[in-house]
């Protein structure tokens, strides 16, 4: 379980906050209007975009797109490569595509005004989150490494002051009753590893357990 937590402090010397932990979750489909408005309906934008390069490639050489290269949302801020010199569209048949980084992209769009905050208790950020995901499937370290780029916007009438942008992850590295997690200042990355050289049980990885690491880019 991991996602992106954010607090700072409005105007008026209040906080906001935003997180993400096991629930109640505090972020929901879809933008937020210019008034810093959710959806009257979040559900409509509850979809994750999926595109790999094998899928652009396919297009290119038989003219058949998957349902997400067809409906690639952006006018709600998916990143779009420009094939027709017209900036702000999206047409195939001239040539625009989906941005795709790595060797597949995951997009979509998320708010923390679309419902009540159970747990934090706060007033919305009035952030608008918009999340690119990628991957690389090549040998050495990328095959296992994930990245996800988010895209802020604050679209409430309130500036925000002081403000922290974090990750918080349970990461249970197979059998989670021995993992260890700490950090490394010298190469601000936060891990995870197993505390002995077997993780037994029937979710361990036995006598060859991995270890996982947070890192900002």
């Amino acid at each position: 379980t991991s996602g992106i937590r954010i607090g700072g402090l409005d105007a008026s010397g209040k906080i906001r906050f935003a997180g993400s932990g096991y629930g109640p979750f505090e972020y929901w489909p879809g933008p937020l209007d210019e008034n810093g408005d959710p959806p009257v309906d979040c559900s409509v934008y509850d979809r994750i975009f999926k595109i790999s390069r094998s899928d652009i490639e396919h297009y290119d050489l038989t003219g058949e797109a998957t349902a997400d290269i067809e409906d690639w949302p952006h006018d709600l801020g998916a990143p779009v490569t420009d094939g027709d010199s017209i900036p702000g569209n999206y047409d195939l048949e001239a040539g625009d595509r989906p941005t795709i980084i790595g060797d597949q992209t995951i997009w979509w769009v998320m708010n923390d005004a679309g419902n009540v905050k159970e747990w934090s208790s706060s007033e919305p950020t009035g952030l608008e989150v918009q999340v690119t995901s990628f991957a690389f499937d090549r040998e050495g370290p990328l095959h296992n490494t994930t990245f996800y780029k988010y895209r802020l916007e604050n679209k409430s009438n309130s500036p925000l002051s002081e403000t922290y942008f974090g990750i918080w992850s349970d990461p249970d590295l197979g059998n989670a009753s021995d993992d260890f997690v700490g950090s490394d200042s010298t190469l601000g990355l936060g891990i995870v590893f197993n505390g002995t050289v077997n993780d037994p049980g029937f979710d361990g990885y036995g006598a060859t357990p991995p270890a996982l690491g947070y890192d900002f880019v």
